[in-house]
């Protein structure tokens, strides 16, 4: 009776320890097809370009520029850059936070609306004589932002 207890105990730890292992190699691959498909399903519009443009390239900096995030800010004048990207937007200055920030408006096509955009390190640019950065993190939707929400980046 005692060596059927630890067969017992010693089958369902095998089990559970065989899962656990199995569901960890799952949550690895996971996150980055459901990126993929986010980065294919996101779309944005560009902004109506007043001042100071920023162009964006979206994408995760540590996966070479794929996935779903920003890669690269370039900040210049609607002469100075090629406006062909992935996303062209205007740089804003908010008074209240004396913060330089930028819009990333998402396009009515866009089919989710709630993913995270991910910055994966401080992107710093320079404008105007000084050094602006975007910090590494993750940003969320703001519903509040034009027709279908978008994300609101301030530099730092």
């Amino acid at each position: 009776m005692k060596n059927l207890k630890i067969l017992v105990f010693g089958a369902v730890f095998s089990i559970l320890f065989i899962s656990t292992f199995t569901s960890c190699e799952n949550n690895d691959v996971q996150p980055a097809l459901m990126e993929d498909s986010i980065a294919e399903n996101v779309k944005f519009q560009n902004s109506p370009l007043r001042g100071p443009i920023i162009k964006i390239e979206l994408g995760r900096k540590k996966k070479g520029c794929e996935g779903f995030g920003i890669c690269k800010i370039s900040i210049g004048s609607a002469l100075s850059l090629d406006s062909s990207g992935d996303l062209n937007t205007s740089l804003a200055y908010d008074r209240r936070t004396s913060a330089y920030y930028f819009d990333a408006l998402l396009s009515k096509d866009s089919r989710i609306n709630d993913a995270a955009l991910v910055v994966d390190e401080d992107i710093v640019v320079d404008y105007a004589e000084q050094s602006l950065k975007v910090s590494a993190g993750m940003y969320t939707v703001d519903q509040s932002l034009g027709e279908n929400g978008g994300y609101r980046i301030y530099f730092k």
